[in-house]
């Protein structure tokens, strides 16, 4: 296959693992679930040196139409990343170096904190089945207790930031680790880690930049180059694939139904079956670059959502009948949805604010 170079096991090599272990730091700084090993496993850093939050009066609620809206429940200056973990959702300024925890029940506004400051157990992402927190540290995988204590630790193939723990596995991602043995190339690379067993499956992919992932429909999905690859969901090995015109925005799993949008000209999104993968059909998303898309429980059924931050705009593709429309709101950075089934967009520009699609 043209995804994979070869199955990655525990010998990619002493000069691989010194040349990721040297990306640790960028590679938890881009990603909002991870941080760095400050060497307390509850704490650490000095808190105080970061500014607190700007105050400053939210906007009004934008109207989505379709009985939607975005309300504004907290500013978040300089954030860039969104992700939902637990009760909180985790915003990134990685400039700054700082993440915010805005709690989903109080709202309350939140101040920065540079990662050196956040414990393990701050930076941890919980098992939803089993309430397990893990957390990544270069190349290892640490299982935490309630009180943030080190149970026992993975050894993983290379660092990686923590997708998501679902389906009795930890999903790493990372891309654009370079391979000491081939000058001038670099590679994207999902792992998952067994939360029973510890079995680490590492899988090598020859994509530095446009890597997407997703877990859907019993299988797990990537993007690499102009392909979209099935994968089995417990042993990575390969078991489809559906070319694309060009590379993947965005990769979605919803229903039994896997979702592209493809960077074209103008942009499409591209849907096809997750059994047959038979093609469905491919919706225009009209003139302009396209980002993060999620889909979003709407009063008339599913939507997907497509972010257009340089227009800004979102566009609504109505699932069942495949309509679409565009929603004004500005700069749409990241868009996110709980396990509770609850959207949420980062919009703003240089104000960013966390919106509540309700």
């Amino acid at each position: 296959m043209s995804l994979l170079a070869s199955r990655s096991g525990r010998t990619l090599g002493v000069a691989l693992i010194v040349v990721a272990a040297a990306l640790a730091v960028a590679i938890v700084f881009a990603s909002g679930d991870d941080g760095t090993d400050d060497g307390n496993a509850n704490g650490g850093g000095d808190r105080s040196s970061t500014d607190t939050a700007a105050e400053s009066e939210l906007p009004a609620a934008i109207d989505a139409g379709g009985g939607l809206r975005l309300v504004p429940r907290a500013a978040v200056p300089g954030a860039t990343t969104l992700s939902a973990v637990a009760d909180e959702l985790r915003l990134t300024d990685t400039a700054r170096g700082v993440r915010y925890a805005v709690d989903r029940r109080t709202f309350e506004s939140p101040a920065p904190v540079a990662y050196s400051a956040l414990s393990r157990i701050e930076r941890s992402v919980p098992d939803p089945a089993t309430g397990q927190r893990w957390v990544a540290e270069e190349t290892r995988l640490h299982r935490l207790d309630d009180t943030g204590a080190v149970v026992d630790t993975i050894s993983l193939e290379v660092p990686g930031a923590i997708h998501s723990v679902a389906d009795g596995a930890v999903w790493l991602t990372v891309s654009g680790v370079p391979e000491a043995h081939q000058s001038g190339t670099a590679r994207s690379y999902l792992q998952r880690v067994d939360t029973a067993t510890g079995e680490v499956i590492s899988v090598p992919l020859d994509d530095p930049a446009t890597f997407r992932f997703a877990l859907g429909s019993g299988a797990a999905w990537v993007t690499v180059g102009r392909t979209v690859h099935r994968l089995d969901a417990t042993t990575l090995e390969a078991t489809g694939e559906v070319p694309l015109d060009e590379p993947a925005s965005s990769l979605v799993v919803h229903d039994g139904v896997v979702m592209v949008t493809a960077t074209t000209s103008p942009p499409h999104l591209v849907r096809f079956a997750a059994d047959t993968l038979e093609p469905l059909a491919t919706i225009d998303l009209g003139a302009g670059a396209i980002g993060d898309a999620a889909v979003v429980a709407g009063p008339g059924g599913d939507e997907l959502w497509v972010l257009r931050p340089d227009d800004d705009a979102i566009v609504r593709v109505h699932l069942a009948d495949g309509s679409t429309a565009e929603v004004g709101v500005p700069a749409p950075l990241r868009i996110e949805v709980d396990d509770e089934g609850v959207a949420w967009v980062l919009a703003g520009g240089d104000d960013t604010v966390v919106h509540q699609v309700e």
